[in-house]
Formats: structure tokens, C-alpha cells, sequence
């Protein structure tokens, strides 16, 4: 159970986070540009026959859901697959700061780790600055000692 603590403690806490985290976390600014869903694929056995539920159901891999985003401090465009709450707060055209970090999957019979990029959190851009101004705002009303 974690202690309840102020906010300034909280805030302290969150600086040590940061500064102390692993390389392997990261926040980026981007443009989404696309949105796609894709369903999932029926099912089939190793004959290559349909599988079906109790109720005669074809049964499905779970549907996928995909943004292309473009790096605004970098160039270029990316695709990657996002979870779908994340997948349904966001809009095309719009700016966010992708907060995440890297896995490092192996695939097939590759030796190698290929780093993948997973997106834990999408902060709009706008919200972002206003929230940084009235940090900004509150710490010029802070009367001096």
C-alpha cells in the first residue's frame, strides 16, 4: 500500500522517476495522419477448417488497430499498432505528445531483437501548454520571502 503523500512530495517523487528511468522510456511529439482498423481473421484448425463456438459462431483473432503518426521532432512517417481504448481517443490531424517506451521482441528464427515501439499514453499537444502555462502562471503568484 503506498503512503499518502503531498503534492509536492508527489511532484518530488515523479522529478526522481524521471531523472532515475531507463533508457528505454521516451516521449515524442507527432502528427496522427491515419487511423485504420483492421478485423481479425477467422480461425482455422491445422486442416484448415473454420473454427466455430458453441453457438455456430465463427470464431475470430482479436481485431487489430493501427495509427500512422509523423514524428514532428524527426522526419518521417510511421505505423505502428496501438490498444484500442488508446485507438479511440484520437484524431487525425491533430498533435499529441506520444508518451511510451521500447520492447525488444524476437521474432521467428531471428538471433536479434528488433526494438518495437509501444505507446502507453497519448497527452494533446493543446493540453499539454495550457496545463504547462498555468504551472508557469502559478509559480509567478508565489509570494517572496
Amino acid at each position: 500500500m503506498k503512503p499518502i503523500l503531498s503534492d509536492t512530495a508527489n511532484e518530488l517523487l515523479s522529478l526522481y522517476d524521471n531523472l532515475n528511468q531507463n533508457n528505454d522510456k521516451f516521449e515524442q511529439k507527432i502528427k496522427i495522419t491515419g487511423l485504420r482498423e483492421a478485423e481479425g481473421k477467422e480461425k482455422t484448425d491445422k486442416d484448415g477448417k473454420v473454427i466455430v463456438n458453441e453457438f455456430g459462431e465463427v470464431q475470430r483473432w482479436d481485431t487489430k488497430y493501427y495509427i500512422t503518426y509523423n514524428s514532428i521532432n524527426s522526419s518521417g512517417s510511421h505505423t505502428t499498432s496501438v490498444s484500442q481504448p488508446l485507438f479511440v481517443e484520437l484524431e487525425v490531424g491533430k498533435n499529441y505528445i506520444a508518451k511510451g517506451h521500447i520492447e525488444y521482441k524476437v521474432y521467428g528464427d531471428n538471433y536479434n531483437s528488433t526494438p518495437v515501439i509501444v505507446f502507453d499514453k497519448f497527452v494533446s499537444e493543446r493540453d499539454n501548454l495550457i496545463e504547462a502555462l498555468a504551472i508557469f502562471k502559478d509559480s509567478q503568484n508565489v509570494p517572496k520571502a
